[in-house]
């Protein structure tokens, strides 16, 4: 185990951040968030809420004051709130929801991979092709040969 805080040399504190592996996997390997979060979301009436609404409008801006307000709680408690019950940040939860969606459109092969973007609410090119890599390891156009191979 890693300490959260090491000396230096004069005996001051020092921050250690910790971080993922570095090694990059397949985004195949790697276990869901969506679905390691969902059960924690189902279980709550509000974060139910918030995930039906954000289904909802996936291919839209979604505004992190509309999601508190849809669970009825201020923008700065939501994040805590949401990020206290699932482990994760909304963003980041947000970012995954997307991917997700995306990689399930990506099995259509008569939609572009710009028309997916567009669906899945990310629709600058690189801001698609960030959300990829990040939470998969993956481009768009890598994860597309992935979700199109049989398993």
């Amino acid at each position: 185990m890693i300490p959260s805080r090491m000396m230096s040399e004069k005996g001051a504190p020092l921050r250690v951040r910790r971080t993922r592996s570095s090694t990059r996997r397949s985004g195949l390997h790697r276990v869901r968030l969506v679905d390691s979060v969902q059960p924690i979301i189902e279980g709550d009436a509000r974060l139910r809420r918030v995930d039906r609404f954000v289904r909802a409008h996936l291919s839209q801006t979604i505004r992190l004051s509309d999601v508190a307000a849809r669970a009825a709680l201020s923008r700065t408690y939501f994040s805590t709130y949401f990020r206290n019950r699932t482990g994760v940040s909304f963003q980041n939860w947000l970012q995954r929801v997307r991917v997700d969606r995306a990689l399930e459109l990506m099995r259509d092969p008569r939609l572009s991979l710009s028309e997916i973007a567009y669906r899945c609410g990310l629709v600058e090119a690189r801001t698609f092709q960030r959300a990829f890599v990040r939470q998969l390891g993956l481009s768009p156009s890598m994860a597309r040969r992935h979700a199109r191979s049989p398993e």
